[in-house]
């Protein structure tokens, strides 16, 4: 109703049209929406667990080299995976000089003790805003291609 007084050029609040008809005991016809069927849950066919469990991998990117400079792997997702990474990258370094390290805001990032961990090392901690997806394209772009080549070798 609201649409159609609107497309008549005339000005109506879209609630005062809602209230009106609610007085008048008229009901609009409601749209049969067409909902899209996509897939969901399904398994790809390559990934395999083994009763095993999952391991997850956490890896600190070089930027300036491209280059993997540390990285972890552990049963668990928590802050102390995040860490080995960061101590593996620290030792890496041949300066100790400051240095930016950009994470997003996962609660393994945003912890007490690895934001202690990064000010007692002179690490200057970035954390990307929410729905800023470019901030991480660097780690997915290198995640997207070991995931490509690990299947890769796991179908030779």
């Amino acid at each position: 109703m609201h649409e159609e007084l609107s497309y008549e050029c005339e000005r109506a609040n879209l609630n005062r049209v809602v209230r009106l008809m609610a007085v008048t005991c008229l009901f609009g016809v409601p749209q049969k929406r067409r909902w899209r069927h996509k897939p969901s849950g399904v398994r790809p066919t390559h990934v395999h667990n083994h009763g095993e469990g999952w391991l997850y991998l956490c890896a600190v990117l070089d930027l300036f080299s491209h280059k993997v400079v540390g990285w972890s792997m552990a049963p668990v997702q928590d802050r102390h995976l995040v860490l080995k990474a960061v101590m593996m990258a620290g030792w890496q370094r041949p300066d100790r000089g400051p240095v930016v390290l950009h994470s997003d805001r996962g609660t393994q990032f945003t912890s007490a003790d690895y934001q202690q961990f990064l000010k007692d090392h002179h690490i200057i901690s970035s954390i990307s805003t929410v729905d800023h997806c470019g901030d991480n394209a660097a780690m997915k772009g290198f995640f997207g291609c070991s995931s490509a080549n690990a299947c890769n070798v796991a179908a030779t």
